[in-house]
């Protein structure tokens, strides 16, 4: 076993070698354990950015085999985007996290498919602006619920680790901690949002009628007489970047209520608080095409400012079921 050498050995003398340095006596010039301590050590970054960097460069390296064949990297279109510099390391990361573990369980076309799809999404390909991160991620995800339903096999073990505690009072505020199952953190989540949903005025959840209720300001909630479409085909505050959810949205009227617009999906999209007081003066533009909205970006992020749905699963989708 003495002469077995392990990739990461294999790496850091070539590492070695590149710099002019020779081995120590322990194989080890750098006094690292392992390459993520060398990533981490030599670019600054923390362990678990240098073990996702790590995670991405076996995904996007070529390969030889041992009779001497060369492979393609796994995620080869990937790589090859990543070194012109049109995909972002970060981007890179969130592809190669989601696609990575279904090499073993689905087939090689299929991950070809949606590795390609996802790096066209990243980079802006046929004309489209590029997707944020957050929208890259949630794309990501589906794709490997689509071509994985099924996922890992549940860990029979992991309901022993289950735990809730509420810390001690500082500055009267209580840290949380635990971990919960999804069942619990659904109940818990919905019930924390009816607490601290900033437009709810008096702690406690509160209920609206079938007629609606809106403020001064025609900010309407998300519950106001509206059908539940519009909260599945907006989860979330529909300017790219945002993640705050539905249930703390608001509903913006795309033609003002003002001017007749009416109160229903078709005119109505959900925008968080700080998006919904400032869409007249950030340079956002919302508009509505096929009952499905589109935005426009300010200049400063997209100079051609080109319009594109929030949502580029479900409008895809919603194309393909359209088409067909």
């Amino acid at each position: 076993m003495g002469g077995c050498r392990t990739p990461e050995h294999r790496g850091r003398d070539r590492c070695a070698k590149r710099a002019g340095r020779p081995r120590g006596a322990s194989g080890d010039p750098y006094g690292c354990d392992n390459a993520a301590e060398l990533v981490e050590r030599a670019a600054g970054v923390s362990h678990a950015t240098a073990r996702a960097r790590l995670r991405t460069a076996r995904a996007i390296t070529a390969r030889t085999t041992i009779t001497g064949q060369d492979r393609p990297a796994p995620l080869d279109r990937a790589r090859h985007e990543l070194a012109s510099g049109r995909l972002g390391v970060d981007a890179a990361t969130t592809i190669v996290d989601a696609l990575r573990p279904l090499q073993r369980r689905v087939g090689v076309d299929a991950v070809a498919a949606a590795e390609a799809e996802l790096v066209r999404a990243a980079v802006g390909a046929a004309g489209e602006p590029p997707c944020g991160i957050h929208e890259l991620r949630i794309m990501a995800q589906t794709w490997a619920l689509y071509l994985d339903p099924d996922g890992t096999l549940p860990d029979d073990d992991s309901e022993r680790f289950r735990t809730f505690r509420v810390g001690r009072e500082r500055d009267s505020l209580f840290p949380i901690h635990g971990n919960v199952t999804a069942e619990v953190a659904a109940g818990l989540v919905r019930l924390l949002d009816s607490h601290l949903n900033p437009r709810v005025g008096e702690r406690g959840p509160r209920f609206f009628g079938a007629t609606g209720s809106s403020d001064a300001s025609g900010a309407v909630s998300p519950d106001d007489g509206l059908p539940g479409d519009e909260n599945v085909r907006d989860p979330r505050c529909i300017i790219p970047g945002c993640r705050v959810r539905a249930a703390w949205c608001e509903v913006h009227h795309v033609v003002e209520h003002a001017r007749g617009g009416p109160t229903d999906v078709g005119n109505g999209v959900l925008l968080c608080w700080h998006h919904h007081r400032t869409i007249e003066t950030s340079g956002w533009q919302i508009r509505m095409r096929d009952g499905t909205p589109e935005i426009q970006p300010p200049a400063w992020i997209d100079p051609r400012r080109r319009w594109r749905p929030p949502n580029r699963v479900l409008h895809h989708e919603l194309a393909r079921a359209r088409s067909a």
